[in-house]
Order: C-alpha cells, then structure tokens, then sequence
C-alpha cells in the first residue's frame, strides 16, 4: 500500500497522515463538510436512510428489472441510482436530447413502479468508475449500498447490513468476500469462511465521501487500469477506505449458507493459530484426543456440584484415562485475554432414557408398557434441571428413610414392615438420624444407605450423573459395576419423569386454583416441575383418565397442533420468495384454519398482482438524458397505466416460474403433515383430516388456535373479525378467511433465562411467610422492600414487578385501605398489558383483582366492565369450559345483581353454576356456593319457587359435607325458612285473586341486598374470608397460650413472655385476616 500513490495529479502532492481523520479531513474537505465537525462519519445526516446505486447496461434489462422489483418495500431506503453504461456503438450516443424512451427502446414498457423515486442516469461511457462518482445532485444520504444488478439480497438482509453500518460508518461493510491465499495467485469465494481479504463492491455499504475520494484524490493511474481492464473497482475502493482508516472491512454472513467452525474465532478471540494454547480442556473430535487441565477442574468443581455431574474418567485412542467434570463434548479454552472459556454446552444435563435407543434390558417392565423408549429427531434429548432437583430431593427423603428404618432394626431388633417406613415422617427419620452413635454401627449404616440410592460417595448424601453414558463416542474408564450404577440411577430419573412427576402435576391440576389457561401456562408448569415438552402425548393420556380435568385436555391437543404446525410452517418458508411471503403466508393460515381443497392457480397470482398494484406507492420515477445534459420528462398517464397492466401480464410468470412450491398446499396435505408430525414429536395421534374435525373432536374454537399459533410463530396479523365461514363467491381472495393484507408482521421469537436477584427474592419469600403467619404489616413491608430491589435490577416493568404490586393491593384491600389497593392494583395491570400483552392470562388475572377493589371504592360500572374484558381474554385464550369462567361469572353475577340487573345476573351464575358441577362435582361445597348465590338472585326477582329449590340443593350439600350443627348449614336453613315464608305469602295472595277477594295481587317487599352483603359473598367467591374475633375468644386464646407456655418451659426458652405473645395474639386476631 505504501508503494501506491494515492494523490491525483489535479491536487498538489501533499502526504497525508492517516492516522487521524481531521488531519487528511482537513486537506481534502468533502463537499458537505460541517463547519464544526471535522470527522464526517460524526455527522448526524438529516435522514436516517440509504442510496441504492445500481450499475447496468441495457443488455442486463431483465436482472435490473428483477432486482428492482425485489427491492421494492425497504423501510429505510431513500432513492435508487441506475446507472447504465453504453456498450454499444449507436450513432446519436452524442446526442444531447436523447431521452431515456429512445435509449431502452422497448425495454421502456417494462420499467417497474416502487414505493420510492428512481433516478436513472443513462448513456454514460462503459467505465466501471462510474459506480464511485459523487452524484452529489442526487444522493442525498450519507449511506451508499453499491448493487450489481445480479446482487439480490433479501430485505432483512440490507436492513440489517444498513444498521450494522450504523455502527461502524467509516467502515466498508458488505455480503460478498474474496480470501486470497498468500503468496499465490489463488481466492477463496466460499461463503462459509469467516476469514477473507476484501469485500466486493457489488453488494456492499459504504459512506459517500468516499464517493468523493475516489475520482478526485485517488491516484489517475489506478482508475485508468479499471478503466481499461474493466476489473479490480473492488480492489481499489477496498485499498482506498483501508488506506485511508487502518480498518477492515466488515462481511455480514447469510444465515443459512454461513456454516463456518470457526466463527468463534471472530466473535471471542479466542482461537488463533499464534496461540500456543488452544483447547486445554474437553475434545474437540468426540473423544478421540481428549485433555484435561487444573485450574478448570477448580473451576468445574463447583458447578458440577451444583448440576449434579459425576466426575468421571474417559479413555483416548492411545489409551489414556482423562477424568472430567463435564461431557466430552465441552470444551475448555484459554482466551488472550487470560480468561477461561467453556464452549458446547450442549450436553451438560444427563442423557434422557426414555429417547434414547438403548437396550431392552435399561426398560423397566412398567416403561414398556407405556411404549418406552421413544424415537425423536435427534440424540440431545435431556433431563431438565428442575427434574434432575425433585429426583434429588426424593432420593433424600428415601436417604433418611432408609437410615431410620436400619437404625431401628439394630435398635429394637425386629423388622418393622415396609407400609410403616412409607409412612414415616421424614422430620422423624431425620431425628433419628442425628441421634446415631458410633457405637450404633452408624457408619454402616450410612453406607448401606449411600449404596441403596446410587451415592457416589460412601460416607455421604451425594447425588450425580454421568453425561457421557450411552454415547457411542466415548469410552469410559470405570468398572462395569459403576457404569451399572450410573446407568440404573439414570433410569431412576427417567421412570420418575414418567411415574411420579407427570402424575403429581396432573393431581396439582385436580383442585382447579393454579391451572393452565393456554399453551403457554401449560408448558410453564411443565418445565416448573422438570417436563419436557415432547412429553405432551405422555400428559395428554394422564389427563383422559380425570374426566374434571376435560379443559386441559382441550389445551394439551391444542398445543400439540399448534407447535407441530409451527415446525410445518417453519420449513414451509423455506421455499418461498420474498416478495410472495405475506401471500404464502396467508395460504397457509387458510389451509389450516380453513378448507382449501386446491392448490392455489395462475389466476390466483394474477390477482394477488391486481392487489399489489393497488398497494404500491406511486412515486414518479426521474429519467434522465446522458450525463452531459441531465433531464426529466413526463409519460403521459395513459401510457403509463398502459405499461402498467404489460408489465402485470409479462411479468407475474417470471414469478411464478421462481420457486411456487408452496402454491401445492392444500388442506388436506398440510393436516397429513401435522398429524405426521405430531405422532413422531409427541407420540399423540389427533385423528383429524382437517380444521373441522379437529373442532368437533377436542371443542376447541379457532380463535384460540390461530393466537396460539400466532404467539408460537412470531406473526403478527391484523385486528379484524376474521370470517371462518365459506361463501360462496367466484373470486378466490374473496372466498378465503385470510389475505396477503392480513399479514403484518413476522417478529423472532427470544427464549432466554431472565436473572434472579436473590435478594429480592428472599425479601418476598420471607413476606409470603410472614403473611402465612398472620403478620400482615410486616409482610406488607417486606413485600415492599422487594419491590424496590427488583425495580433497581429489572428497571420499572417487569413481571415479577407486577407479581409483587398485586400482592400489595392486596394486603392494602386485606387492611381495609381500599382507594391504596385500587391504585397498586391499576399499575400492575397497566404493567402486566404492557409487559405480557392485552391478551395475556395473567393480565386477565389482573383484571379480575381490580374489577373487586374497584367494585369496594363503589364503582361497579367499572367493575363490571373490567370483568367482561377478563372474560373475552379467557375466551380467546382457551373457550368457556374453564373454572377462571366460573369465577369471572360469579363475580358478574354478583355485581349485575347489586344494581338491580337480574336478568343477566342471573345467567351468569347459572353458567358458574353448571361449570362448578363439571370442575367439582354435584356435592362440592363451590357447587353449593353457587345454589345459594342463584337463589338469591332469583328471590330478588320474585322466583321463590326456583329460590327454593336453589337453596334445598345447597341445604343438602352443606348438610352432607358439614353436618346439621354446622355454621352454613343453619343459615342455609334459615334462608330456607325465609323463602318459604316469602312463597306461602305470594301464593295466598294469588289464590285470594283467584277467588276475587283481590283485584290486583299486592307486590311483595324484596330486600335487595346492601353493598356490604355483597361485597363480603365477593370476598367468599374470590378466596378472601374474613375472620372476627370476640373478646370472649380472645380470652380463651389467652388461656390457651398460658397452658402451651407453662408446658414448654422446661424443654424449650421461649425468645418471648407469655403477655407479649398474647398481646400479639390478640393485636393480630383484632385486624382482619385473609
């Protein structure tokens, strides 16, 4: 470089330090130079945009034309720059007013229309320098991105490389790189490499002073070889910008070509060949050659403690035995930074069994049966660390169990029978335990325990597994007794997965309080207790057997459809164009929410050409004459519809003859594929042929499929009432639910583990506890406290923000500040729609706690509306077969009843009702709940034969599960007794009407119901009891509280006096208590 002269000789020979930019600024000033800045890459352009320049020929009129056309609809971009180079001999190329017409000839016709202007500057000499002449006329943005007209990029692509050149505006930033091989004439052009030499031009961003540079500093030489070799523009504006800045050129790699193994070279620095040291820890080829390394085994040491890895040795190809703390595949490097890095973490959780190809004889009988093991799509099926934490904690608890069953036995010297040691408390078992002895033969007793569930140590509780059985790769390097441990305690770990979590999950499902709204609540609970997704078919068959728990079912087959139509979907994309992806899109929402029985035809496309023309932008294009007389003209309007409509019919089958394999997609191949899918990912078979059979065999509605589907996707569609009905029109679009207009947005999806600050979470557990206990202040406080540690690591929204807020209102409505609660209450529910969406669960949550402190302030209306909105979402979420419906229908019932609107009132409770008969059955106490809440309403209406009867169903539960001398027996009595009264009145005055005693039956006085009597059957409905205590019960506690002390002076120091503790008692049982 430093041989090249780079100063032109219509400048004076001035050398240039390049290592500052205002010093070669100062020299050579751009000619949009600020008078305050003297680094142009400082400058803050008045638009935020990019100038595409195109250089052509005539002869290259169809790859101009089709790039042109696949750059219509860039967000940033500002204008297109065609130049066109003459490369034929014509006799008015000197022409001064030849216009852009005569220059195309019938190419003309065929010029596109997109969102933005074009300038196309033609006749120009065939010079390849043309594409870094300043046109300081017609560029008008800082950022340049050079195209050939065979470039064709796709629009995330040039969006994402102008925002990469945002950052780096000095640089060279493009796609396409040459790697020229030292010493030698040879260049890689792989796409795969991340090492390369030069970016080409022909795609690439860069800043327009260098536009500036080029033809005015730039040695004359240089630009004389490109102009008569017609070659190496690249080299030289690479060399330039180089030259000019000591920097490289930045290559942006193609997501699907860019498969390069040392791409964590660029990214960390961390591998290079000048580096003595590369990997010092793990293998790099599956076993082969493997090393180890101190100070990683200090720093492994830890970890595996904490993810229950066993140490564990390996053999090499040469017979060497390696001891590991992790999986094989794990790598450690030493950066040239000094620190440690730990790469390929792929296998850090053990292998799971029951997805794994393995022998008959590691299946359990009772695995088997279930058709376990399973095939999947790939070997890196694990156990979730949640699992692996419940299987060791059972192991434990069967730890102290069996040491307490031993120690007894050599204590007492019988065998006391295996149904007493399930039963035994394991508080007891652990007192035990620490009462042994030396001379109780304890240690081995502990080691018969240790050996009994799979410890790796013998004196010790120690679980760990080894991450490296069942690879076919690897050898290891230990007894076959110890590879039979490990492998028997693996198995352990899958059959609870299967036999004890799935169903302890399903049985937490049984009350109905903490369940699953959609898909998404679904799989949280899952992956909180350690289940794989790929389990869902395994849950699906759990669930059929609870007949209550119907509407999970619901959600399970939903989810099963949905997320196999999401791997359909993603590979369906693959194949599609650019710029038909909001149609294909569409076609397949169709074909999947609706019946399509043919693939989509050529009149289709035709169509769909008719509505995108419709939609484009109208901006006039600018055509210009050669380049010594530049000018615009006008087309006439008839003419250019004209041209129009040709280019519609000539060019609509160039599209379709690119890549239309998704225009073959019809309903019934598309549900194959699904049901194919399902059945190979979650060994569920949904037995449907399309959409509808699907809604008629799980009563799911559409709308809960299609935001499932939406949310698992990343699509973003429009908000309209979307017809699922056919009609029968002749027109294709008009028959269809869905349209390339309904398609917004495709956004990516982000999984990530979000940070726990253990503090504030320790502060909220430890208020949760006090709340348990009675101590609400103290709570609340707490509770406070870890509101604003999470506000200072989360920021103002988060949703475990949200969760603490909504436990403030609520202990604010618990100790009686309603107006506290209502605000606290407002601001999580404005936090929870903006952080987990309008259409979220929780939001609805949210809603329902804000609809009851709104309601206490008085204001019912907005109760009410509150509670209809938690409605709708719960409805879009997964339908009305739900116990949150039951809930949000009791509380509109409540609330419609005390304004008097009875009608509606009372549909909603008997909706509640009949959902409480599915949930918990004819005789549970909600059921009876609801009996009495329908008979109110209906007593207020006049009913009391159906209040009767409401009330003598409620009589009959309360009487069965309490007892006749129970609280809410008596008063369902007593409310019996009133609503006879009230018809033996109602019937006399009838008959005395009948008998013509009365002309006109006398209406009856009907009590409605205080705001206070329905604000308290609110709080019964939503799981608030308040608890009022006597003075003479106060005394009672006192009594009680004097006894429990004086009995436990002599095993126990009390940290208190039996007076305070009374005290307390008593300040507590005084406040109201949730």
């Amino acid at each position: 470089m430093d041989h090249i002269n780079f100063q032109s000789d219509t400048k004076p020979l001035v050398y240039i330090e390049s290592t500052f930019y205002d010093q070669w600024n100062h020299v050579y000033p751009p000619f949009y130079r600020s008078k305050t800045q003297t680094n142009p890459f400082e400058m803050q352009s008045s638009k935020e945009k990019y100038t595409i320049l195109i250089l052509t020929h005539k002869k290259r009129f169809y790859q101009l034309n089709r790039i042109l056309l696949q750059l219509n609809g860039l967000i940033n971009l500002d204008r297109i720059l065609v130049l066109f180079n003459q490369i034929d001999r014509i006799e008015n190329s000197k022409n001064e007013n030849l216009s852009l017409k005569d220059f195309l000839g019938d190419f003309y016709s065929y010029l596109p229309s997109v969102h933005v202007e074009i300038v196309y500057i033609f006749n120009l000499s065939n010079n390849l320098n043309n594409r870094f002449l300043p046109w300081n006329q017609f560029v008008h943005t800082d950022c340049i991105l050079s195209l050939d007209n065979d470039s064709f990029l796709r629009q995330d692509e040039v969006e994402y490389g102008f925002r990469v050149w945002k950052e780096n505006p000095s640089h060279h930033v493009g796609f396409i790189s040459r790697s020229h091989k030292s010493n030698t004439s040879e260049y890689d052009a792989s796409s795969s490499s991340c090492s390369y030499s030069m970016i080409l031009t022909g795609a690439a961003f860069l800043h327009r002073w260098y536009l500036d540079f080029y033809p005015n500093i730039m040695s004359e030489q240089i630009r004389q070889y490109v102009q008569l070799n017609m070659n190496c523009e690249d080299i030289a504006m690479n060399f330039l910008i180089s030259y000019l800045t000591k920097q490289s050129p930045i290559k942006i790699g193609h997501r699907e070509t860019f498969y390069c193994y040392n791409c964590q070279e660029s990214l960390s620095s961390i591998l290079e060949k000048e580096q003595e040291q590369s990997v010092v820890y793990g293998s790099t080829d599956f076993g082969k050659n493997c090393t180890t390394n101190d100070k990683y085994k200090d720093l492994l040491g830890k970890v595996s403690t904490m993810l229950k890895i066993k140490p564990h040795s390996v053999k090499t190809e040469k017979e060497n035995s390696i001891e590991l703390l992790t999986a094989v595949e794990c790598k450690g490097i030493v950066g040239n930074d000094g620190r440690h890095y730990l790469l390929d973490l792929l296998r850090m959780a053990p292998p799971d069994l029951n997805y794994l190809s393995i022998d008959a004889e590691h299946i359990s009988s009772a695995m088997k049966q279930l058709d376990y093991p399973k095939t999947y799509k790939h070997r890196l099926c694990c156990l979730r660390q949640e699992l692996i934490d419940a299987f060791v904690e059972q192991k434990y608890v069967d730890f102290y169990r069996s040491i307490a069953l031993n120690l007894s036995k050599l204590r007492s010297g019988e065998a006391a029978s295996s149904e007493t040691t399930e039963q035994a408390n394991v508080e007891e078992a652990k007192r035990i335990v620490n009462e042994i002895s030396v001379e109780d033969n304890s240690r081995e007793i502990i080691q018969s325990a240790c050996r009994s569930i799979g410890s790796v140590k013998d004196n010790e509780f120690d679980i760990r597994f080894n991450p490296d059985l069942f690879q076919p790769y690897v050898t290891l390097d230990q007894t076959p007794d110890e590879t039979a441990a490990d492998i028997k305690l693996l198995k352990e770990a899958a059959e609870y997965l299967v036999l004890k979590q799935i169903p302890l999950m399903i049985q937490d499902f049984q009350d109905h309080s903490g369940v699953p709204v959609d898909g998404e609540s679904l799989s949280e609970a899952m992956h909180s207790r350690g289940i794989n997704i790929r389990y869902l078919g395994r849950v699906a068959q759990v669930v059929t057997q609870q007949p209550s728990l119907g509407y999970i079912y619901e959600i399970v087959a939903t989810e099963i459809l949905c997320r196999s139509a999401k791997h359909v979907f993603r590979t369906y994309l693959q194949s599609v164009p650019t710029h038909l992806l909001s149609f294909s899109i569409s076609h397949f929402l169709n074909c999947f929410l609706t019946i399509i029985s043919s693939p989509t035809t050529d009149n289709s496309f035709d169509e769909l050409s008719a509505l995108s023309s419709q939609s484009t932008n109208n901006a006039p294009n600018v055509l210009l004459s050669n380049s010594t007389n530049i000018s615009s003209q006008k087309t006439n309007s008839k003419n250019k519809n004209k041209n129009k409509k040709q280019q519609q019919r000539k060019y609509i089958p160039t599209i379709r003859n690119e890549s239309l394999e998704f225009s073959s997609l019809t309903s019934e191949v598309l549900w194959s594929q699904l049901t194919n899918e399902a059945k190979s990912r979650y060994s569920f078979d949904l037995n449907c042929d399309d959409i509808e059979s699907f809604i008629h065999e799980y009563s799911v509605r559409r709308t809960c499929i299609l935001r499932s589907f939406c949310r698992k996707s990343g699509l973003q569609i429009t908000m309209r009432e979307y017809q699922f009905e056919f009609l029968n029109k002749t027109s294709r679009f008009n028959n269809e639910c869905f349209n390339e207009l309904d398609i917004i947005n495709i956004y990516p999806i982000i999984k990530h583990v979000p940070p726990k600050p253990s503090d504030a979470y320790q502060f909220f557990t430890s208020g949760q506890q006090k709340i348990q206990q009675g101590l609400l202040r103290e709570g609340f406080d707490l509770i406070s406290e870890a509101h604003n540690l999470l506000n200072n690591v989360y920021g103002p929204m988060h949703p475990e923000i949200s969760m603490c807020l909504r436990l403030l209102a609520r202990l604010n409505y618990i100790m009686g500040d309603y107006q506290e609660a209502l605000m606290t209450q407002h601001k999580a529910v404005m936090m929870s729609e903006r952080v987990l969406g309008i259409d979220h669960p929780q939001t609805a949550t949210e809603y329902i706690h804000m609809a009851l402190y709104s309601f206490a302030n008085g204001l019912s209306i907005n109760a009410s509306k509150l509670l209809c909105r938690a409605r709708y979402i719960i409805l879009i979420c997964c339908g009305e077969n739900h116990p949150q419906i039951s809930l949000i229908d009791s509380n509109l019932g409540l609330i419609l009843q005390s304004y008097g609107d009875y009608e509606n009132a009372l549909k909603f409770m008997e909706k509640s009702l009949q959902l409480n008969k599915i949930f918990y059955g004819t005789k549970s106490l909600k059921v009876a709940l609801s009996h009495h809440l329908c008979a109110r309403i209906q007593s207020c209406r006049g009913d009391f034969r159906s209040a009767l009867n409401s009330e003598r169903e409620a009589y009959q539960i309360y009487k069965l599960q309490l007892g006749d001398e129970h609280e809410r027996t008596r008063e369902s009595a007593q409310v019996l007794k009133h609503l006879t009264e009230q018809a033996v009145v109602l019937q006399r005055r009838i008959n005395d009407v009948v008998k013509g005693q009365l002309l006109v039956i006398p209406s009856l006085t009907i009590q409605q119901p205080s705001f206070q009597n329905v604000l308290e059957m609110l709080n019964v409905v939503n799981g608030i009891l308040f608890i009022q205590i006597r003075e003479k019960d106060l005394e009672i506690l006192r009594d009680e509280f004097a006894k429990q002390s004086i009995g436990n002076q002599q095993t126990s120091v009390s940290s208190m006096t039996i007076s305070e503790a009374v005290d307390q008692a008593a300040a507590l049982l005084n406040n109201e208590i949730d």
